[in-house]
């Protein structure tokens, strides 16, 4: 498992854990996650920014940060676990750990087909064109 992290006056404020699908067991083993055809997939799980740095781009920086990274090491499939957001605005913090899908789609990110009401696997595949 990897992770990069944003500092702001040498505090940490924001970090993004990401690494192979198969180096965590749950998600491994999670119906929920069985979307990527490519059994070396790599995957963000964890995306988080304290609360006085959320709305100023630090997440989105954490994720291209984790993204360029992974591709770095050789991965070709990277996938997202992101939520929806219900309502404009905020979203308590125990529900958005994962990220929000409008982050995703910012850098690029395409969501892949899932039953309704299923949380939404996006995906960025170096690969394909």
């Amino acid at each position: 498992m990897y992770a990069v992290v944003a500092y702001a006056d040498e505090e940490p404020i924001g970090w993004c854990n990401f690494g192979p699908k198969a180096d965590f067991l749950r998600l491994a083993r999670s119906r929920m996650a069985q979307n990527s055809e490519q059994a070396d997939a790599w995957a963000v799980t964890y995306l988080f920014v304290i609360r006085k740095w959320r709305a100023r781009g630090v997440g989105h920086r954490l994720l291209d940060g984790a993204t360029r990274e992974v591709f770095r090491r050789g991965a070709t499939v990277l996938e997202g676990f992101p939520v929806r957001q219900r309502k404009p605005g905020r979203m308590p913090d125990a529900f958005a750990w994962t990220g929000v899908t409008p982050m995703f789609e910012a850098a690029g990110w395409q969501c892949c087909p899932v039953p309704e009401g299923a949380r939404p696997i996006y995906h960025m595949d170096l690969a394909k064109p």
